[in-house]
């Protein structure tokens, strides 16, 4: 799915859904986590990621474990928190209603 031709705004909201989603599923590091949304066209490049992440962490969505690796750089695993969880759902709420919505309007045509 490819978000060009969106609103920001939109192009915002889905991704952070996207990302609250997969790090749902178990810990993950940035650059996992970066191709998984490239592969999904939903991000061109993983360093668009970083300011997001950042800001989801500060919101106390998300927390961090970072792993130390001798002769490697260090990897930042996510984890979806409390309150990630929560805003997970409130995502997936509003997301079902908007579908439903749009779906009911398409019939209408």
């Amino acid at each position: 799915m490819k978000l060009a031709g969106t609103s920001r705004c939109l192009n915002q909201e889905i991704l952070e859904y996207c990302i609250l989603h997969l790090i749902s599923k178990g810990e993950i590091n940035s650059s996992d986590l970066a191709e998984q949304l490239t592969e999904a066209q939903l991000i061109e490049a993983e360093g668009s990621i970083y300011p997001l992440l950042h800001r989801l962490k500060s919101e106390a969505w998300l927390s961090t474990r970072v792993e130390q690796s001798e002769g490697n750089p260090s990897k930042k695993y996510y984890l979806l928190t409390e309150a990630g969880k929560k805003s997970l759902g409130n995502y997936a709420h509003n997301w079902k209603k908007l579908t439903s919505t749009v779906q009911t309007h398409r019939k209408k045509k």
